[in-house]
């Protein structure tokens, strides 16, 4: 019996996502798999990556090749979590059409090691240095677990409050949920058929996490603003969403400086623009010779290790090394220390990274306070007509559970430049 397509087509992904460096999001883009075939094709290459890196380590201690590593990861996971018959999984995995594998060496080896109880379990399964991060953040273990190894629900939010798009949403009432913290935000498991029914620009696909980052900004007509980071462009609609609802000053709006470092993601960000008809954002290619405009406000997104957002992102489990969390934040600080410039007194900075360490927030926060003495950290109330209740801001942070809210928790700050 022949590999059915999806064990092939996971097979395949696996093995550029692990030994490649390829991105999840983009090498399952082009799958050409659909229905119950492309289901199956996801649950085994999130339950390995998310489930899989200690059996990962365990066999590349074995005289192995690359094909039968991946195979054997896929083979122990329709075993142990998903309960497959033996002889069934077997019979697709030992023909695998690849020159590196070895039949005899794949059963040697599943032999081995198949009534181990502990292989792999239905759990998250981290490099030690990822567990030690989580618990020097300080955020609960097993809440962060919880929300890890369950499937992510696609979140969006809604631009259009036309009646169209109001009774379309209707329509999908029985397979949405409100939002954790914003109204006009839902979650969905069958985002397949938002795509269907939704026209394009009523809605954007983005995070709660990051558009707080853009409501702690506080935008408003007639600053000067620069956003950092900015591609693909999600925290760029919400910006201009804010300031065209100013129906009264939109003749007040001036346009937002958005930043990138290659020409890739400016083009990506250029799309978003043109999907949905931006016109305030100017993207902005940055180089060693770009100056800004003294400005109101500015917000950084800044690049970081990502491990808020493992729940989506899987793959960091095996690409991020601990050196790269050090090299990080020595680019977060240089980021930090070059856009201090651009703001004027009394102006306002958010630096927002997907990630818990402390190295990238609290400590990278606290370093930039300690050299610059002319900044303090914000205080005070969120309070907007886009979110459910009010929120707390303390030492320039928004007072969040994310945990408990299973949001993916964001290091965002908040500081105010006091003096020249």
């Amino acid at each position: 019996m022949s590999i059915t397509n999806s064990r092939l087509y996971a097979f395949k992904t696996l093995k550029r996502i692990i030994y490649q460096g390829a991105y999840l999001h983009l090498v399952t883009k082009y799958v050409n798999l659909s229905g119950r075939d492309r289901a199956f094709f996801k649950l085994i290459v999130n339950l390995v990556l998310k489930s899989g890196y200690k059996l990962f380590e365990k066999l590349s201690k074995e005289k192995l090749s690359k094909s039968e590593i991946i195979a054997l990861m896929m083979v122990f996971v329709e075993l142990k979590l998903l309960r497959k018959e033996r002889y069934v999984v077997f019979s697709q995995y030992k023909t695998l059409p690849e020159k590196d594998f070895s039949e005899k060496r794949f059963l040697k080896a599943l032999t081995k090691f198949e009534n181990e109880k502990s292989l792999i379990k239905n759990d998250i399964s981290l490099p030690n240095f990822i567990v030690d991060q989580i618990i020097n953040s300080k955020l609960d273990i097993s809440g962060f677990t919880r929300n890890f190894i369950s499937t992510p629900l696609t979140g969006f939010f809604i631009l259009s409050r036309t009646e169209k798009t109001l009774d379309l949403l209707k329509s999908l009432s029985g397979k949405l949920y409100p939002g954790k913290i914003f109204k006009n935000y839902y979650y969905t498991e069958s985002f397949s058929e938002v795509l269907e029914i939704l026209p394009q620009d009523s809605y954007i696909v983005i995070s709660e996490s990051s558009m707080l980052s853009v409501l702690l900004l506080n935008p408003k007509p007639g600053e000067k603003i620069i956003e950092v980071g900015a591609s693909p462009g999600g925290k760029s609609v919400f910006l201009e969403y804010i300031l065209k609802d100013y129906k009264d000053k939109l003749n007040r709006l001036k346009k937002i400086i958005s930043v990138d470092i290659s020409k890739n993601r400016i083009s990506a960000l250029k799309k978003t623009c043109e999907k949905y008809n931006l016109k305030l954002i100017s993207p902005t290619l940055y180089t060693e010779k770009t100056v800004f405009d003294v400005s109101d406000k500015i917000l950084i997104d800044a690049p970081c290790s990502g491990l808020s957002t493992l729940g989506s992102k899987p793959d960091i489990i095996f690409h991020l090394k601990e050196s790269d969390i050090k090299l990080l934040a020595k680019k977060q600080e240089d980021i930090l220390n070059f856009y201090k410039d651009f703001i004027k007194v009394k102006g306002k900075l958010v630096y927002s990274v997907c990630t818990f360490t402390e190295m990238e927030g609290k400590i990278q926060i606290e370093k930039f306070l300690h050299k610059n003495k002319n900044f303090k950290t914000f205080e005070g109330v969120l309070s907007s007509k886009y979110i459910n209740q009010d929120i707390i801001i303390k030492n320039g942070m928004l007072d969040i559970d994310w945990v408990a809210l299973s949001l993916e928790p964001f290091f965002i700050c908040c500081l105010e430049k006091v003096d020249e």
